[in-house]
């Protein structure tokens, strides 16, 4: 099994491939606001979800990994701990302090159009489901896999456990990233609407 789970580290790897075609798609034909909210709207309902649902796969699988304070904890929902030196709920989420500066990369490119040509709509499919189970396999999957390890053949228990968080990732697609993507772009369209009215005003 060594020799197999060994390569998963490519799997990070592809993991940002995607996503770079990825934001390529949410680049599209979008002003560089419209970029921004999308961009929230992806990330942090899954995310939010993620966090919490590590924290209390932690507390209920004990002795694997630290478990994080109160405070770390809320810190971690913000994406900024890595900035401000305090530990990730999961070690996945080093990558969540990069992508800020890769968004902004984005936007410059959005708002000189160099984006408007991209046509590859089979990545977002691809994406939706890549994102959530990023976020949510590494930590609680370890835990675990050392508590199950000794109760079953290790290839049925990678197998149920792939399978498992393959199933948690199109239910957090399905029923918290789309319901909360469709709330926060509400807000975030009506806070910008009101700064553009506020801007106008004589």
């Amino acid at each position: 099994m060594f020799r197999f789970a060994s390569c998963g580290w490519i799997g990070v790897e592809i993991f940002f491939v995607i996503c770079g075609f990825v934001i390529c798609m949410s680049c599209r034909g979008r002003t560089p606001r419209q970029f921004f909210v999308s961009r929230v709207i992806r990330l942090y309902p899954a995310y939010w979800f993620a966090v919490l649902f590590t924290t209390a796969a932690l507390i209920a699988v004990p002795g694997v990994w630290e478990r994080l304070r109160l405070r770390e904890v809320l810190l971690n929902l913000t994406t900024l701990q890595s900035g401000s030196g305090v530990p990730d709920v999961d070690g996945v989420y080093w990558t969540l302090w990069s992508e800020p500066r890769f968004h902004l990369l984005f936007m410059v490119a959005v708002a000189l159009g160099y984006t408007d040509r991209i046509r590859w709509k089979w990545l977002v499919t691809a994406g939706a489901m890549t994102y959530p189970l990023y976020l949510v396999h590494y930590a609680a999957g370890t835990a675990l896999i050392a508590r199950l390890r000794d109760t079953m053949d290790a290839r049925l228990l990678i197998a149920v456990l792939v399978t498992g968080f393959l199933l948690l990732s199109y239910l957090i697609h399905r029923f918290v990233e789309r319901p909360l993507s469709r709330l926060l772009k509400r807000g975030l369209d009506t806070s910008f609407a009101r700064l553009r009215n506020a801007d106008h005003r004589p």
